[in-house]
């Protein structure tokens, strides 16, 4: 089976990836990131319905589903997923790589994805970001990603996202 979790080498690099990248954006700014706790929370939640979108598991109607972007899409939930573990000192831990949750419908998944951002957002906790990651990875592989695809992914989209800094984006 082919590896369907970032390791957690691979999370602590692009973790700090991502704090370079939001101290970067912040600090030009002059935001702290207490100041933007619930923009990202939205941002978070954004990407993660276009994921929803890009995948189209829940339009039922619809016979031709199989867009182009659900890997980008992905790569931009775990961006706004690793910004709020930065905020909030959430450790990431090995992943449980019980993989019993790949059996589950899409649906299933992305609902318990949505499900959990909210709580988290409701509660303040957000300890639930593992799980989440967890999830993220699941509803990738069942579209044919691998954990490679999503860290070469989010290391090139972080490229990106400091040229736009360097544009003034």
């Amino acid at each position: 089976m082919q590896n369907i979790f970032l390791s957690l080498e691979q999370i602590n690099e692009i973790r700090e990836m991502q704090r370079e990248l939001d101290e970067r954006i912040l600090s030009g700014l002059g935001i702290e990131p207490k100041d933007i706790a619930l923009e990202k929370h939205l941002a978070l939640k954004t990407e993660l319905f276009e994921l929803i979108n890009e995948i189209e598991s829940f339009k039922w109607w619809k016979k031709n589903k199989g867009k182009e972007h659900i890997l980008e899409e992905g790569c931009d939930v775990l961006h706004f997923l690793l910004s709020l573990a930065n905020d909030n000192e959430i450790e990431f831990i090995d992943v449980d790589t019980n993989t019993d949750m790949i059996d589950m419908e899409m649906n299933e998944l992305l609902g318990i994805m949505d499900s959990l951002t909210l709580d988290m957002f409701i509660e303040k906790d957000y300890t639930g970001l593992n799980f989440l990651l967890k999830l993220l990875s699941i509803v990738l592989h069942k579209k044919g990603y691998n954990a490679n695809d999503l860290y070469n992914a989010y290391i090139s989209k972080n490229k990106v996202n400091h040229e736009r800094q360097d544009n003034n984006y």
